[in-house]
Formats: C-alpha cells, structure tokens, sequence
C-alpha cells in the first residue's frame, strides 16, 4: 500500500512537471510569434522603401510606422521580462502604498478615453487604503484593468472602480466593473492564460484593440506575487467584473 501511495504521488508529480513544461513550450512559441509579427513587418516597410528612391513626406511617414512598431514591439518586451520575472519570484512588495491614490490618478489619466469613447468611468474610494506593493507593478494591474473595461464597453455604457478595505479583514478589494459586451462562458476559464484572446467577434474597432493577450496574466502575476488573488466573472451582453484582493498593510 505505501508503495502503490508512493508511486501515485510520484506519478501525479511527473504529471503536473510535463504540464508545466508544456505551458512553458506554448508560452515560448507564443513569445517568438508576438515578436516576429513586428519584426517581420518592419522588415518589410523597409524593403519596399528602398526600391526606389521618395519624397521626405514620405520618408517621415514610413519613420513614423517604425516608431509604432518599435513602441509596439518595446512593450510587448517589457510585459514578456514582467512575467519572467513573476515566475522566478522576483516580484516583491517593497514599501507601503496607497491604492487609492493610485486608483484616482489612473482614473484621471483614462477619463479623456472614456470621454472620447461616450463611457462614464466613476470611481468610489471612501477611505484612505494602504497596502504593501511597488507602484510601477499596482499601476500595471489598474492600468491593464482599466483598458480592458473601457475597451469593450460600448457608447453610453459605464466603467466604475471601487477602492474598500472591509472591517475587521486582513484583506483590501479593488472591483472594476464595466456594463461591456461581455465574455462568452466558454472563454472564462481562460482569460488569464497567456496570449489568449477572446473570440474575435467580441472586439470592436481595428485588430490593434485585441492586445496582445498579456494584460490579465501580467494582473494575475503581480497580485499573487503580492499573496493577493485576482478573478473574473462575466455575463454575455451585460458585462463584466474583475475582483482584485490584497492584502492590507500591518500598522
């Protein structure tokens, strides 16, 4: 019996190993393709440009692209060492802050996006809300929550965000809530798997707004490095909502 436990555990440990080994493989493949899509295009804006010769106005033009695509590719860069550095630990709380403040700023920053796009964004912190964290990672999670929100709900919709440190809970919450189109049920248990994208048809506007499918998984790395849990919950046509908690800061 303690053999047939022993060889149970052991076969369920060399499981779990191959799964994680296949999660690695498609998130490297994955990688590789992101990358070479901007590449590839760059490559090639450069190989039309000279055959033959063009105007400055057109030159400015083609520059301006690479400027995009290098921004673009830059990013995507950035996010992929993020989550790196999520997986070898190396992301720590470092020092006390207020994730209220950081909420309303954020809100400043994305209310002429909302405004632009017809969406009321409201944002409801009725306290001061400490919490341990470093301010570039917790910026990432509102920004990246915040973008998704106001990027799927449609004219005269409404995003709201609220800051709360519930009584008498070792825990604090941030709640992102829009009226958006929704997420199909079939795609809920994957919306924090790495490079996955929602079916098409849920997209608006041009390719470009899809992302790159990084934005939920970076949330998903920073709030555990922090011992916090992040989840989704979503209804087709009527909206989704994005439960962040963290853990309080100890006075």
């Amino acid at each position: 019996d303690e053999l047939d436990q022993l060889s149970a555990t052991l076969n369920g440990m060399l499981d779990r190993l191959a799964a994680h080994l296949e999660q690695q493989r498609v998130f490297v493949a994955n990688a590789a393709h992101e990358l070479r899509s901007p590449l590839t295009a760059m490559r090639t804006a450069l190989e039309v440009a000279l055959e033959r010769e063009r105007s400055p106005a057109e030159y400015r033009e083609l520059f301006a692209d690479l400027i995009e695509e290098c921004t673009s590719l830059g990013n995507l860069i950035n996010h992929l060492l993020l989550l790196a550095e999520g997986d070898a630990g190396l992301l720590h709380a470092d020092g006390a802050v207020r994730l209220d403040e950081l909420v309303h700023r954020a809100a400043e920053m994305f209310q002429g996006i909302a405004e632009q796009r017809g969406v009321s964004l409201h944002v409801q912190s009725p306290q001061a809300v400490p919490i341990r964290g470093n301010r570039v990672h917790l910026r990432e999670v509102i920004h990246n929550l915040l973008d998704n929100a106001l990027k799927f709900t449609p004219e005269g919709g409404q995003v709201s965000v609220e800051v709360s440190a519930p009584p008498h809970t070792p825990q604090v919450q941030l709640v992102v809530r829009d009226t958006g189109i929704g997420i199909p049920p079939q795609d809920l248990p994957h919306v924090f798997e790495r490079f996955y994208r929602v079916d098409k048809s849920r997209q608006r506007g041009q390719p470009a707004n899809g992302g790159s499918g990084l934005g939920l998984s970076i949330c998903q790395a920073i709030v555990r490095a922090y011992g916090g849990d992040i989840t989704l919950t979503s209804t087709l046509g009527k909206g989704t909502t994005v439960t962040v908690s963290l853990p309080a800061e100890q006075h």
